[in-house]
């Protein structure tokens, strides 16, 4: 593919992520403004590190399927997708089991006495809800291959789509059931509906050859060779980016947990476009460019960084200081608390820009590189939460997360140094962008104080 080729498809395949990741925060908005109202913090609290505790198993296991489908040269081959998918499939139920062994292990546990009474993981609902999501592994192993292929091709117009329409129809469902006193079981049986319209709809939506099992032994080789270093990255990348929540739960109670939750899901909206960015817009483009014309790899990423830089900086600025108001505008009196967490926590989204360098390490098959980068993260997140949370309580806590943010950059700096793919100069657009950001921010909060003072009236 040409140049201008690829420039297209990586501007449409923005564009489309933009409007996918604006759409589905929409969503999620609108979703947990209303639960908010139904449901008490400690439902968002123990909700929080279920999905951590499912997705640290589901990246522990990672066999780097969607990576392979989406930079090996045979990743159209049909002996090569029919492999992907039976190891996708069998996956899904080892996970399964894996979940009812982990909730076993902590009813254990909290039965005996050996973790703190005051702590989100002795909360006695916590093992049957870890039970009930096991349910998804097995749903989502069966999601095709086609809506991988389709992000390889940088067509993100199925992924967005999928997902907005699994989000659409589970919020309803999910309401409907805390109205009715389901409790935090609302926001579980949400997701089951949710990956499950995805699963079916990655099927029937998407034109392509169907799935089918089958065995290949060049392809399981082929797997096997770059999965087992994407699994032990995806391992160290779990702890890297969900430690936070692991080492807070046995450190605060369920209603602290809750308002980290809530700081968490806004600020994570800065996160989730920048991942949409880093997984399906700038991985298979420089996977492409890799492929195709190498020698142009570190004029591509050099764009990248810039536009990420102006993305990550802008959103960042904008939310740290317009959070508190925003905050006070969307939910009550009980949410209130989470608005420092969420300040604190715009400081360490600048610390994700050099996940640009990281798909690099990738598209080049260094994942070894990646997984020196969360060791480092790993290893501040470990040693800060516990400190900060020692010397200066929930706070501390929360900057020591913050602070692993930029444990990485060491290894991205010295990387393209080495490999001379830019110099500092590249990095001035950060900078303004945070301050752009900051002066939107400070304006946006203005506005929200002022709807929050008409509310009130």
């Amino acid at each position: 593919m040409s140049e201008n080729t690829l420039k297209a498809r990586v501007l449409r395949a923005v564009g489309w992520g933009l409007v996918g990741n604006f759409s589905g925060q929409i969503l999620r908005l609108i979703s947990n403004l209303l639960l908010t109202r139904m449901l008490a913090p400690e439902a968002f609290g123990l909700m929080s590190i279920i999905i951590v505790l499912m997705v640290g198993l589901g990246m522990i296991a990672d066999t780097g399927t969607t990576q392979a489908l989406i930079r090996s040269p045979n990743g159209h081959q049909a002996s090569f997708r029919a492999t992907v998918w039976t190891v996708q499939v069998v996956r899904g139920f080892v996970l399964a089991a894996a979940c009812l062994m982990m909730a076993l292990v902590i009813w254990l546990l909290a039965h005996f006495g050996f973790l703190p009474a005051s702590s989100t993981y002795a909360h006695p609902d916590l093992p049957f809800l870890i039970c009930g999501y096991c349910i998804c592994p097995i749903i989502h192993g069966f999601m095709s291959t086609k809506l991988v292929l389709s992000q390889r091709a940088l067509k993100n117009r199925d992924t967005v789509i999928n997902n907005f329409i699994g989000q659409f129809i589970a919020i309803p469902v999910t309401v409907s059931l805390a109205y009715l006193n389901f409790s935090v079981w609302a926001l579980m049986i949400g997701i089951w509906v949710s990956v499950s319209v995805q699963v079916v709809l990655s099927h029937v939506m998407i034109q392509g050859e169907r799935d089918h099992f089958g065995w290949d032994k060049e392809a399981l080789a082929e797997l096997a060779q770059f999965g087992r270093w994407v699994m032990f990255a995806s391992w160290m990348g779990f702890f890297a980016g969900s430690g936070d929540r692991l080492l807070l739960s046995g450190l605060i109670d369920a209603r602290n947990m809750g308002l980290y939750a809530i700081a968490f899901l806004l600020v994570n909206v800065v996160q989730m476009v920048f991942s949409m960015l880093i997984g399906s817009v700038v991985f298979p483009a420089v996977s492409e460019v890799n492929r195709d014309r190498p020698h142009d790899l570190p004029s591509t990423y050099q764009k990248f960084q810039r536009l990420c830089d102006v993305l990550l900086g802008g959103f960042a600025g904008a939310l740290a200081l317009a959070g508190p108001s925003v905050v006070a505008l969307m939910y009550d009196q009980r949410y209130h608390g989470a608005h420092t967490m969420l300040q604190i926590l715009c400081v360490g989204v600048v610390g994700m820009r050099f996940q640009v360098m990281e798909q690099i390490y990738m598209a080049l098959g260094r994942p070894a590189l990646m997984t020196l980068a969360n060791a480092l993260r790993i290893a501040t997140l470990f040693v800060a939460v516990p400190l900060g949370y020692h010397w200066w309580g929930v706070t501390g806590a929360v900057w020591g997360v913050a602070a692993s943010q930029f444990a990485g950059w060491p290894v991205a700096l010295w990387f393209r140094h080495k490999e001379k793919f830019s110099g500092f100069g590249a990095d001035l657009f950060l900078i303004p962008s945070l301050a752009a950001g900051g002066a939107l921010g400070f304006g946006l909060s203005f506005v929200a104080d002022a709807l929050a003072a008409a509310i009130r009236h």
